[in-house]
């Protein structure tokens, strides 16, 4: 994703009710599909596309499924982050049913687990079951799930991050708790402890591959030098207390997995 070495141009923008504080406007871009638009001018604050972007940068190649994204050129020069809008999307009133084990999703245990400790590492407290997609895909019309949805993390929250431990009453910790009601829980522990490895072993200057084509105007004031200097010195710290609290059992989704007190 990071290759693109011009926005996407978006012939046309309309308003579209999605629910979603974060999220009014959909486009359909040069290449004739549909996109979910986020501007600067969302009501989680201008860092909005800043977040996504980086998000999904890592979220992606961390092999957390999200929609293919990217920098989008409205027809006034504004830029916006761009997510594909995805088809085949399964009924909102289906999900909860199958997340909860009803309907079997290849891997889903790690796969859960993965997605809640990167959005710790990210600070990420929105992760209701809205922001849980799942879609219809291959020859057999399996579900699939996704995580899209970064509005709220990251430097959206402010600089720098809070510690890597969400509140009982974020969208996130309730959400991932009733999952692991149903789910194993040492799947889900395996899950978030592979996902760790994986961020660890990125390049020191990788965010700087990200950075690179953030456009000016998603960055005010100037908070992409402060990420890339902490992505390059401090990540693995943080890395390493959600990996403790993973094991010694801090996060009570996770809590009862084997090896836990």
């Amino acid at each position: 994703m990071q290759g693109r070495l011009f926005p996407l141009p978006i012939a046309r923008v309309d308003p579209v009710d999605l629910g979603s504080a974060d999220c009014s406007l959909i486009g359909t871009g040069l290449d004739g599909i549909p996109y979910v638009l986020k501007t600067t001018k969302e009501d989680g604050g201008p860092y909005v596309p800043l977040s996504e972007w980086v998000c999904s940068h890592l979220a992606d190649v961390c092999y957390i499924p999200v929609p293919p994204f990217a920098v989008a050129e409205l027809p006034e020069k504004e830029f916006a982050f761009a997510s594909r809008w995805e088809g085949g999307v399964l009924k909102l009133e289906d999900v909860p049913a199958i997340l909860s084990g009803i309907a079997k999703i290849q891997g889903v245990d790690e796969l859960l687990g993965s997605i809640y400790a990167f959005d710790l590492f990210v600070s990420n407290p929105d992760r209701h079951f809205r922001n849980y997609l799942l879609r219809e895909a291959g020859p057999d019309r399996r579900a699939v799930l996704m995580a899209p949805d970064y509005s709220r993390a990251l430097i959206a929250n402010g600089w720098p991050l809070p510690p890597p431990r969400f509140d009982s009453f974020t969208n996130t910790e309730r959400a991932i708790r009733k999952l692991a009601a149903t789910h194993d829980r040492t799947g889900m522990a395996e899950g978030a402890l592979a996902l760790l490895d994986r961020l660890e072993s990125l390049p020191g200057d990788f965010m700087d591959g990200v950075l690179k084509y953030v456009p000016h105007d998603w960055d005010p004031q100037g908070l992409c030098n402060h990420l890339a200097k902490w992505w390059e010195t401090d990540r693995n710290d943080r890395i390493s207390v959600i990996r403790r609290g993973i094991e010694d059992g801090t996060y009570p989704a996770l809590r009862d997995h084997q090896g836990s007190p």
